[in-house]
Parts: C-alpha cells; structure tokens; sequence
C-alpha cells in the first residue's frame, strides 16, 4: 500500500501519476456548500477559497451523534490530491476542467484509509487544488462538486453512507 507525503494512506480511485506547472493566479472569492439533512446528525461541508494564486479546497466534518464515524483520509488529512476527488466543471459551458495532478496506484481500501472523527467534534483540513485541474488562461467561474461520504463501522467497508454535498461556485484568474 502507497502513502502519501504526510503520511496517510493513499484513498484514491485513479491509477496513473501526470504532473503540471505551476500558475499565476490573483482572485480572491469564497464560496461554501454544506449538506445538511433534517435529523442527520454528521454534515459535511465544503468552501472554495481562490485567492494568492491559489485554489484551496476547506473541508469540514461535523459528526453530531453518539458514535465515532470515519471518513477517507484523502478529504480528511492529505493537503494535496493524489487522484480526482472532485469534479470541476467551467460555469459557463459546463465542460469539464480535465484532472491533471498525480494519479497514485493503491491497493485494496483498507480501514487504514479513513479518518476517525470522534462524537461531537469537528474536524477540518485544507486541500491545494491548483496543479490539480487544468484551469482556464483568465478569469472565470467553476462549480465544485464531490460526493462525500463516511463509514458507521470500518470492519464493514461495504456499508458507506453518502453524504451529497451542494456544489461550490467560485472564480478563479490564471495569469
């Protein structure tokens, strides 16, 4: 099994390494998205932050209820993305932006995989999206989309409840 630079174990689905450049990027906008349901006591949400020449992802679990629930490291500790974790799309078109960052081969999901928040905490982490994505030259309006989800029992790796969020819009300026 592969880990990544800080240590956690790889939870990605795709299975090739492609690398980018760096780019110069100067807006700053911040959007959220959480998803909230009547009487679910774990939430998740998202906020897009474009800003430095950067495109941060902030996420945040909220896990409400008696028992310890666990979530894929990749969204929960990694601070860079090791395979397409989310789908951006251009605002405008609704085309796609193509998932250009490292692709990491990994075995079988393990418990290892995932993260446990303990009841009534909070837990957050910061993933560097920019060399991820093949952002558009200029300025121009994306929508973030990821399906989050998280595990009652890491023995049972079967039974994971989604937990959809509402897509992110923000902008963002390649130079």
């Amino acid at each position: 099994m592969l880990k990544s630079p800080s240590g956690s174990f790889i939870n990605a689905v795709g299975l090739f390494a492609v690398a980018i450049g760096a780019m110069a990027c100067d807006t700053t906008v911040t959007n959220s998205a959480a998803a909230p349901k009547a009487g679910n006591m774990v939430n998740q949400s998202l906020q897009v932050e474009s800003r430095d020449g950067k495109v941060l992802v902030h996420y945040t679990i909220d896990n409400q209820s008696p028992n310890v629930v666990h979530v894929p490291v990749s969204i929960a500790e990694d601070d860079q993305l090791f395979a397409s974790l989310f789908v951006i799309t251009d605002s405008a078109t609704g085309k796609p932006l193509e998932y250009t960052g490292p692709m990491v081969k990994r075995g079988p999901i393990t418990a290892d995989d995932f993260l446990a928040v303990k009841p009534k905490t909070k837990h957050g982490n910061t993933i560097d999206i920019t060399n991820s994505y093949a952002f558009r030259q200029g300025t121009h309006s994306y929508r973030l989309a990821y399906e989050g989800q998280y595990l009652d029992d890491v023995r049972n790796l079967e039974k994971v409840t989604p937990a959809a969020l509402a897509p992110v819009q923000f902008s963002h300026t390649v130079k």
